[in-house]
């Protein structure tokens, strides 16, 4: 048998261009000590490099790269299905480079892409006025949850990456240019020094010349600056000027769009109408995450470097960084992640040498990789199958343990075959009534103790929750409900006289308080209850929480605060929001490290975190906005409750504590 129709390869990497293929076999062989060998595919007769790699639990992996012959989605999805046919691994991967929205990223950054999706299909149409209106229709492909739940707290790849050595960009080098020719000593590029200009402006003579473009050129024929003011200008902007590149790479988890054409008109106010939260555009990552939604057992990642940012200043200066930082970063992410444990190796080749077969394997033969459950949920299958099979029966974890000597695996009731089979082969009719008795106390022994946890920790909770808001007070619609759990603030504002209060009092936590002198950031918390309505084959992501900002009055005056100290701890998926000033009627977006999908029935925790930069008495409702998987987004929910936080400086300050039954300010 030859050796193509055994080999396995546990991750196949697919690339758009040849020089991304080439930057990814660079550095694994560097970073390996790894040699490549080309082979050729004998069904299909394209070209691939393969090698062999340890991760970092010392276990082998065997790489198969390949790359397109065109660029385009239409021969990304052809070679894709051609690789996964012939040679099914355990795990699939792209990199490369992107091009990304330079209000959001900079050049070299990192783009995971946590979903894809094509943004230029549809419709267009013409509106009353005559103006041409793009009326999107799109599927998207979302990345695993398991590894979105990976990703934020994977940082192996920063000092590898931060090892690399970056060209300026052309904006950095323009605005030196700019930002010397203002010295009074120096009028003119011709009287900067040779050095000078090959060491900070290496691209110096296109520099030059795009600055003596256009209708209105910054130099003139003399190479000197035609209006000093303009440049002088620039010093006010929203970015510092000269500007300078960051020193080190991000990582965006955010969703990629793709696009049949090479883009260099700026295009991202359109791309990001489907899905806001859009960062990079490319061309054949939505067909890669098409090819894969035909696989669904298999895991995929898309990460690519920012080379561009999609406008006029478009050029190949940042290729060769973008395509190998993301080849770094794809590297030891596989490291990381692709282990025997996380996911198992496929027997297809011991099942194909059984049999003798002599074809490739293919890929049905592969044992489905099981998604892991959420640890922040109780497992249904955990209780005994009659109380199980309703998603609504599932509650949020406990502290409460299975009884000591309990079974923690399903207990089933036997079937009528099982029943008949004892009761004809001699055993004892009383000793299976007996088994099913125990198994029936056991039963209803767990759903007790279950219900007297969750009842008493669902009491002792409420003590610590804003009597004002009305938690529980549930919004739903046919998917999806919320309600509020919890607020956890770190103080709360003491209306009128601290003296009026004393011990016997209920303390007011209507407003929230956070002190912005504070050594450690500090912030407002609050957790909402999400949960997917629907009772099969449907799942929900929530693509977006914001605040509703509704009023901000002026700050009390005095601050009058008291804080209760220890608060409750909930896991939960954080959500972080940055109030900066914005005035009532803006929605202010949560930023957060991953997207929450729910299963179906599937309950979960939200942490929204109120955090600003300045002092401010705000107002607001909670909104989120969700969608159903490949369908367009639903309308968002509003929680009915009104949420006040304040937010001060140390000079408006004024902290109670309870002494002797009575409020005083705290030394």
């Amino acid at each position: 048998m030859e050796l193509w129709k055994t080999q396995l390869f546990d991750v196949c990497i697919v690339c758009a261009l040849a020089e991304e293929a080439r930057a990814l076999l660079d550095v694994v062989s560097e970073q390996c000590h790894a040699t490549f060998i080309s082979r050729t595919s004998p069904r299909y007769g394209y070209d691939f490099q393969t090698t062999t790699i340890q991760n970092n639990k010392g276990e082998t992996l065997v790489l198969h790269v390949s790359w397109l012959p065109r660029i385009g989605p239409q021969e990304t999805i052809l070679h894709l299905s051609h690789v996964l046919e012939e040679y099914p691994p355990r795990f699939v991967a792209m990199t490369g480079i992107c091009a990304g929205d330079r209000l959001r990223v900079s050049l070299g950054d990192l783009v995971v892409a946590e979903r894809l999706y094509t943004y230029d299909s549809g419709k267009f149409v013409t509106d009353e006025q005559g103006r041409t209106v793009h009326d999107h229709d799109m599927m998207t492909y979302q990345l695993d949850e398991n590894i979105l739940r990976f990703l934020p707290l994977f940082q192996q790849w920063k000092p590898k990456v931060g090892y690399l050595r970056r060209s300026p960009s052309k904006r950095q080098q323009r605005e030196w240019l700019l930002n010397r020719l203002l010295h009074e000593q120096i009028p003119s590029v011709q009287q900067i020094p040779q050095q000078d200009l090959e060491r900070h402006t290496p691209d110096w003579r296109r520099i030059i010349h795009e600055l003596q473009q256009g209708s209105d050129p910054l130099l003139t024929s003399e190479l000197v600056l035609r209006e000093s003011s303009r440049i002088e200008q620039l010093r006010y902007g929203l970015d510092p000027f000269p500007y300078t590149d960051p020193q080190e790479a991000r990582c965006h988890i955010k969703p990629m769009a793709s696009g049949s054409a090479v883009r260099s008109d700026n295009p991202f106010k359109d791309i990001q109408i489907p899905v806001r939260g859009t960062v990079a555009v490319e061309m054949e990552g939505a067909a890669f995450g098409r090819v894969m939604a035909s696989f669904p057992s298999l895991r995929w990642l898309v990460v690519k470097g920012v080379s561009d940012y999609a406008d006029s200043d478009k050029d190949d200066s940042y290729h060769q960084y973008a395509s190998t930082a993301s080849a770094l970063y794809l590297l030891c992410f596989l490291q990381e992640y692709v282990t025997n444990e996380r996911l198992p190796r496929s027997n297809v080749l011991s099942s194909s040498n059984q049999t003798g077969r002599d074809d490739p394997p293919t890929f049905q033969e592969q044992q489905p990789v099981q998604a892991q459950k959420k640890p922040a949920h109780l497992d249904p299958s955990l209780l005994p199958g009659e109380f199980s099979a309703e998603p609504e029966a599932r509650q949020k974890p406990t502290d409460s343990t299975f009884p000591e000597g309990s079974s923690q695996t399903p207990v089933h009731s036997p079937s009528k075959a099982t029943e008949e089979g004892k009761l004809h082969s001699g055993g004892s009719t009383h000793k299976f009534k007996n088994l099913h008795g125990r198994r029936l106390l056991i039963s209803l022994a767990i759903l007790l103790v279950l219900g007297l946890s969750f009842a008493f920790c669902h009491s002792s909770q409420q003590s610590t929750k804003q009597a004002s808001l009305q938690n529980g007070e549930e919004v739903h619609d046919q998917n999806l409900s919320m309600k509020l759990e919890d607020v956890v603030s770190p103080s709360f504002v003491l209306p009128g006289d601290p003296q009026g209060y004393s011990g016997d009092n209920t303390f007011p936590t209507s407003i929230s308080a956070v002190s912005l002198a504070r050594n450690s950031a500090t912030y407002d918390k609050i957790i909402v209850d999400v949960q997917n309505l629907r009772h099969a084959g449907v799942d929900i992501l929530i693509d977006s929480i914001a605040l509703k900002l509704q009023h901000i009055p002026a700050l009390p005056q005095p601050l009058n605060v008291r804080t209760p100290g220890v608060a409750t701890t909930h896991i939960a998926y954080s959500y972080p929001v940055i109030y900066r000033g914005q005035t009532p009627g803006q929605l202010l977006y949560a930023d957060p490290s991953q997207n929450v999908i729910l299963k179906p029935g599937e309950l979960n925790m939200l942490s929204i975190q109120v955090k600003s930069t300045v002092t401010a008495y705000l107002q607001f409702q909670i909104q989120i906005s969700y969608q159903i998987a490949n369908a367009n987004p639903e309308p968002p929910l509003i929680l009915p409750q009104t949420f006040q936080v304040v937010f001060s400086d140390a000079s408006n300050w004024h902290e109670y504590i309870l002494h002797n039954g009575s409020f005083v300010e705290k030394p």
